[in-house]
């Protein structure tokens, strides 16, 4: 019997604060529902089938996908903010977009959302509207499959 090793790549996002920006918070509180929407559909816009969208809570995001690894998840990452960029600037307000990357190639698949978080808040510690690959220490250990 064969069995099919399908990798999987992690991407998690967050809109960076205004007032981590230069934009007061209180200016775009009441605008946080229609980013959080343009966050949902900039990420359904880049994704393909078996691609998987979740809205974790508030205005974190994550998207799992089996189709693409590496430079080109990166890719996949920067396109993300550019439709993003295009949907606030139709709504008229100022959000920018932080995005943390994590491939299975890297990392054990056990720990992509956690891996995906660090990644995150690398981006975000890099002052935002940013894309962050996180490289785990030792590669992942593979399964043996029946």
């Amino acid at each position: 019997m064969c069995g099919r090793f399908v990798q999987n790549s992690s991407l998690k996002l967050q809109r960076d604060f205004p007032a981590l920006q230069g934009f007061d918070i209180a200016d775009n509180y009441s605008d946080a529902p229609s980013i959080s929407q343009a966050i949902g559909a900039s990420l359904l816009a880049v994704a393909n089938s078996p691609d998987v969208v979740a809205r974790l809570g508030g205005d974190e995001f994550a998207m799992v996908t089996t189709h693409i690894s590496g430079g080109d998840l990166e890719r996949l990452g920067r396109n993300i903010q550019e439709v993003f960029a295009l949907k606030v600037l139709e709504l008229g307000v100022q959000a920018t977009l932080s995005i943390g990357l994590v491939t299975s190639d890297d990392c054990p698949r056990d720990q992509l959302l956690a891996d995906a978080d660090k990644a995150l808040y690398q981006s975000k510690e890099a002052g935002g509207n940013a894309v962050r690959m996180h490289k785990c220490q030792a590669p992942p250990t593979t399964p043996e499959l029946a």
